[in-house]
């Protein structure tokens, strides 16, 4: 009696993409190109955030992009950039 193997056959690789640009940020997360691209900028100046961004921060990946903007906006964040303001000199 033969033994009968099945090989499968792979059609189609699908890789998630890790890291985007603004253009691609803003169609995974629903916000305009000028939003995602004010948001990236605002994470380099958080330093638990700057490790997500890439090539100099033109970059981020998503995962840090995504925990960002669920960072974005709580009291700690306000605090936070309530801090980096004031050492920056900026007003807001």
């Amino acid at each position: 009696m033969e033994a009968k193997m099945e090989i499968p056959v792979i059609k189609e690789v699908t890789i998630p993409k890790i890291s985007a640009d603004d253009k691609t940020l803003s169609q995974i997360f629903s916000i305009s190109v000028g939003h995602a691209g004010t948001v990236r900028r605002e994470m380099d100046w958080f330093p638990k955030f700057k490790n997500g961004l890439q090539d100099n921060g033109r970059i981020v990946r998503i995962d840090a992009f995504d925990a960002y903007l669920t960072y974005r906006g709580t009291r700690e964040w306000k605090k936070e950039k309530a801090e980096i303001d004031k050492m920056k000199g900026t007003r807001k």
